[in-house]
């Protein structure tokens, strides 16, 4: 997942293979928190990769940890330009308030890769050029061979900060 890009959120737990939500938020409550379900196939939308803010990954290596975890719980995004010119897209952290866990404490910051996938106008062609800001970070990147575009080591926070992103 972490080499291709593709988006990935997980959570787990000391609650063996619960198919019982109830059971599951008593060790790990963030499973229901990020609404799936608003990701759409003709909209664009981030993949995290590399943040400072996830757990240790207890497979393979730490297969008698007990304590819970998760991979990019706490990431959030809305949409914004989508056009030939320009893509924008308001990135942010959640906040305590927002995620309601009795477990997890939301960081304030965090550093991760954001790549953009399913763009719908906004092209790029492989080894293309890429300027993009993000509130005072900005920069210039290089499209991937297939076009993928990913900002390294973005510095986010619970603050709502538009991504934009240019083809020159």
């Amino acid at each position: 997942m972490k080499r291709c890009h593709y988006p990935l959120v997980a959570y787990w737990g000391n609650f063996g293979h619960a198919n019982n939500t109830e059971k599951i938020c008593m060790v790990n409550d963030l499973i229901d928190t990020l609404n799936w379900t608003d990701i759409r196939k003709n909209a664009a939308y981030p993949v995290f990769t590399n943040a400072a803010c996830d757990s240790a990954i207890p497979w393979p290596e730490r297969e008698k940890a007990t304590e819970p975890g998760q991979v990019n719980a706490f990431f959030r995004w809305e949409n914004g330009t989508d056009s030939a010119e320009t893509f924008q897209m308001t990135l942010w952290m959640v906040t305590d308030k927002e995620l309601g866990s009795k477990i997890f404490t939301a960081p304030k910051e965090t550093v991760t890769d954001v790549s953009v996938r399913r763009l719908q106008n906004f092209c790029v062609a492989p080894n293309q050029k890429v300027k993009w800001t993000y509130g005072t970070q900005s920069g210039t990147i290089t499209a991937d061979k297939n076009g993928l575009v990913t900002i390294t080591d973005l510095k986010m926070t619970q603050e709502k900060i538009v991504l934009t992103l240019n083809a020159e």
